[in-house]
């Protein structure tokens, strides 16, 4: 969709996140996901997407959203180790993740 004009700098977040993660800075790789998330949101918003499968399917970053949530999610996990703030994070992104996935009634049959 030519509406979102912040693919590039999601884009970008995830790739730096990741740089982060290698050096395994785990709060500075959470703060750019954050930043990833909160512009995925945005544009999930904005572009009147009905899931995160949708949005990926137009976001064509080196990453997909899908499988990049995976690894913030277990980011978040290291980084709450050396600041616990992140705990909530972690709660806020699972939630809002599961509320805007497609395919919620596969994820209540685990």
């Amino acid at each position: 969709m030519g509406a979102i004009k912040n693919w590039k700098q999601i884009d970008d977040y995830m790739q730096h996140g990741y740089s982060f993660e290698e050096e395994n800075d785990h709060v500075s790789a959470c703060r750019e996901w954050k930043k990833a998330w909160e512009s995925i949101v945005s544009a999930i918003d904005s572009g009147n997407y009905n899931s995160i499968e949708d949005f990926d399917d137009d976001f064509g970053g080196l990453q997909s959203v899908y499988n990049w949530a995976s690894d913030y999610e277990g980011e978040l996990y290291n980084a709450l180790i050396d600041d616990d703030s992140f705990a909530q994070t972690r709660i806020d992104f699972c939630t809002e993740y599961l509320d805007r996935i497609s395919d919620k009634d596969e994820l209540n049959s685990l």
